[in-house]
């Protein structure tokens, strides 16, 4: 189950990304810090629950602190504002809260 959450995750997001009308290179740099803590989220996630299944708990608990950093940084990459503009009205449009277009 965390391999299909992963991949819908991960598909999901890729698929959003390919129909907006934007350019990898124009996204600010906290898009991309935000998205690679999400991956990282994501990857740990998968590995967590190997582990479990492995009977590895103590490596899972020690996982888990590391999960609690990246969930953390995802938070503030996530509310904190853009250090820079989007340089197209589109990048700005697909990005805002509440924006129809998403």
């Amino acid at each position: 189950m965390a391999i299909a959450i992963a991949v819908t995750v991960i598909f999901g997001f890729t698929l959003n990304a390919a129909r907006m009308n934007w350019t990898f290179l124009e996204l600010p740099l906290q898009v991309h810090l935000h998205a690679a803590a999400f991956l990282a989220w994501i990857i740990l996630y998968v590995v967590q629950n190997w582990l479990v299944v492995w009977g590895s708990i103590t490596w899972h608990r020690q996982l888990g602190v590391l999960g609690a950093v990246i969930a953390a940084s995802m938070v503030v990459l996530g509310i904190a504002p853009p250090s820079q503009r989007f340089s197209s009205t589109a990048s700005r449009r697909s990005f805002r809260l509440g924006s129809s277009s998403c």
